[in-house]
Order: structure tokens, then C-alpha cells, then sequence
């Protein structure tokens, strides 16, 4: 299947499901954010900020980290338009110059979709992860695919997660959310979903073990075992 937008419910046979965040969970994407915020800042004439700096400010969508990355006092709704738009513009001619799928993501994926749907929700903008799963080669893996823009409100309000578990024709409590970072964590519970965070993105761990999920994984590897972890809900004899 290929990946798609909001719309109608995709129908399917299985009970059980699994969604995605994108940067931090599946794909390192660190170089490339870097990389477009510091030609916004040097753009507009501003200090420059180091890659832990901008790397802490990734997860909350592009106009959280536009607005942290600029200086406090350069902050104005007005000049943070004009940077996001800078931002934009670079960063979409440079999705994939330097991001890839985390080691074992790829392989991973390939037995989880043989086994259930797979989606992905991301605070990042939807066309901009549509077109970065495409250019790594991850997009036929997923059948739904939403980020800002598509849904209401991005995480961790939890309605576009509830969303994406509505066209993979699954309910929530069906549904294992993964993610890196304790907002996930947030926005899992907020949907019903199970959850569980893995340790390679951009999340410290004493805070992702701190928010409690319900599983906290190592390596790619063992995203298979979530599914076996997952009981279906029986329907009632006809």
C-alpha cells in the first residue's frame, strides 16, 4: 500500500495496529533540522545555535522549534512567520540529504507490515513527511501517513492519533503508538493506545521511563514482539 492522507477509513482484516512518530523513531533526521535552521537564522541575521541546542527543540512541530531557535527577543508572531517560511523553503530542498532510517528500522518494518497496518503520526508537516518517507524508500510500508495539517491539533492532543486508528480500521486499545520522546507517551494515553518508546532517538531515558509506557525497547528488532503482546478483541459468534 502506499501512503495517503486524511479521508475515509482504509478497510482491513486485521484487529491490530501499530503508528508511528517519525523523527527520532524511524528516521535520524537531526543533520537535515540542523542544517535549515541555522541558514534561517544566518538568513535573518541572528546568532547561530549549537545542534544539541536545536536537536532539544525537535518533536513539538516546526513552529515550536522555529520559535525556541530564534533569539527571545526576535519572537514576534510576525517574525517567526517569516522565519518559518525561510525554514520551509530550505529544509524541503534538503529532506534527505543526510536522513535516513534508523539502523534496522527498514528491515523491521518489513515484518511488522506483513503482520498489521502500519501508519505514521509526526508533529511535522504532513506533505513534508509524505515526501521524506518517499525519498528514503519507507512509504509502501504505511498505509496512512498524517502530520500538522492533517489533523486538528498536533501532540500530544491526542485526537489525531485517534484519527490515524480510525483509518487503519483499528481501535485504539488495538493499537501500539511508538515514539521517543515522553510527549508520546502523552499523547498515546490521551488516545487509549498502548505505548511503548524506544531509546535510540532523541528522548533521555530517565525521562522516558519516567512517563511510565507501557514497554521502552532497545533496538528495532524487537518492535516485532509488540504485536504478540496485543490481544485481539474477539467478535461475538454470529
Amino acid at each position: 500500500c502506499s501512503s495517503s492522507e486524511a479521508g475515509d477509513p482504509i478497510a482491513t482484516s486485521s484487529k491490530l495496529a501499530m503508528v508511528f512518530d517519525l523523527d527520532g523513531t524511524l528516521v535520524d533526521s537531526r543533520a537535515d533540522l540542523v542544517t535549515s535552521v541555522a541558514h534561517m537564522l544566518e538568513a535573518l541575521g541572528h546568532p547561530g545555535r549549537s545542534r544539541e541546542e536545536i536537536s532539544g527543540f525537535i518533536g513539538r512541530g516546526v513552529a515550536h522549534l522555529i520559535r525556541q531557535s530564534l533569539p527571545e527577543g526576535a519572537r514576534e508572531p510576525a517574525e517567526v512567520e517569516r522565519a518559518i517560511g525561510i525554514f520551509r523553503a530550505h529544509y524541503a530542498a534538503h529532506l534527505a540529504d543526510h536522513t535516513r532510517a534508523f539502523e534496522g528500522i527498514p528491515e523491521a518494518l518489513g515484518t511488522l507490515s506483513a503482520r498489521a497496518p502500519l501508519a505514521v503520526l509526526t508533529n511535522k508537516p504532513g506533505d513534508l513527511a509524505r515526501s521524506l518517507l518517499e525519498q528514503i524508500g519507507l512509504a509502501p510500508r504505511f498505509e496512512v501517513v498524517l502530520g500538522d495539517g492533517d489533523v486538528p491539533a498536533r501532540k500530544p492532543d491526542p485526537a489525531g492519533l485517534v484519527h490515524a486508528c480510525h483509518r487503519l480500521g483499528a481501535l485504539p486499545g488495538d493499537t501500539w503508538y511508538v515514539g521517543d520522546l515522553p510527549l508520546d507517551v502523552e499523547t498515546g494515553r490521551g488516545a487509549g493506545c498502548r505505548v511503548t518508546v524506544v531509546t535510540w532517538g532523541l528522548g533521555d531515558r530517565a525521562a522516558l521511563e519516567a512517563a511510565k509506557p507501557d514497554r521502552v525497547l532497545e533496538r528495532p528488532s524487537a518492535l516485532a514482539e509488540l504485536l504478540d503482546l496485543v490481544e485481539p478483541i474477539d467478535e461475538p459468534d454470529a
